[in-house]
């Protein structure tokens, strides 16, 4: 009896023993999972740092590269606009001595045209042949019409001067 009681008590210690073996089994299996699954995940974060760290890095460069492209193009803008401001400085030299000899022209055309027309009232008094008043009356009509045109003239060199002066 004490035999069989020692027998089942050691079967019994056994069963408990086997028992405990197996739950740390379970748990050393577990924690090798979860020891995997550390190593993985820690792959994971690594490759995100350097996924991340090159994507830092390539953006930088660009940033850089940008940076350097826009002083460039800064540069370029600077010395297009010089250039066009020369240009324009220029065009205005060249409008301002066109201006001028225009003005100059047209002095000489009405100085010219005033005597032919002083001429041509002259004329029509002094002169009795109906051709030659027929003549000067067309002499006198046509000079009119220059001064006409001169007129015309004026008012376009003050018209353009006018736009000239509100491009500055």
């Amino acid at each position: 009896l004490t035999r069989n009681l020692m027998k089942v008590e050691a079967e019994h210690l056994e069963k408990e023993n086997q028992n405990k073996i197996e739950a740390q089994n379970r748990i050393l299996m577990l924690d090798h999972e979860i020891i995997q699954h550390q190593k993985y995940l820690n792959i994971f974060i690594g490759l995100v740092a350097v996924l991340l760290f090159a994507f830092v890095f390539v953006l930088t460069k660009s940033n850089r590269h940008k940076q350097r492209i826009n002083v460039l193009l800064d540069r370029k803008v600077a010395e297009r606009t010089r250039d066009l401001q020369l240009n324009r400085d220029t065009l205005l030299r060249a409008c301002e001595e066109r201006d001028l000899i225009i003005n100059k022209a047209s002095k000489d055309i009405k100085t010219s045209l005033l005597t032919l027309k002083g001429l041509c009232t002259v004329g029509l008094q002094d002169v009795q042949d109906p051709k030659a008043l027929e003549y000067i009356s067309m002499m006198k009509v046509a000079s009119e019409g220059f001064s006409v045109g001169l007129r015309q003239l004026d008012i376009n060199k003050s018209v353009n001067r006018d736009l000239s002066l509100t491009t500055q």
